[in-house]
């Protein structure tokens, strides 16, 4: 039987920056739980050490939505050129 792990949470530096970016009102505060131990780092790792844990877990497959379309409603805080 093949382990299939869904919904696995990632972040990159730029979304967590995004969230944290938020006005008060909009902002998720929920996003000061990633600071806690060691999630940092799993959260923003999408290589090696996440497939080790996945290998020490006994996970087959993992599926990991990019988290992007939650960005739709955020106002930007800067221009891009």
């Amino acid at each position: 039987m093949r382990v299939v792990a869904i919904e696995e949470h990632w972040t990159t530096a730029g979304i967590d920056r995004t969230l944290r970016a938020q006005p008060a009102g909009i902002r998720d505060e929920s996003v000061v739980l990633n600071d806690r131990g060691d999630i940092p780092a799993r959260l923003l790792d999408i290589g090696e050490q996440r497939v080790q844990a996945m290998d020490a877990a006994g996970i087959d497959v993992q599926i990991s939505q990019s988290p992007r379309p939650v960005l739709r409603g955020f106002r930007p805080t800067r221009r891009s050129h």
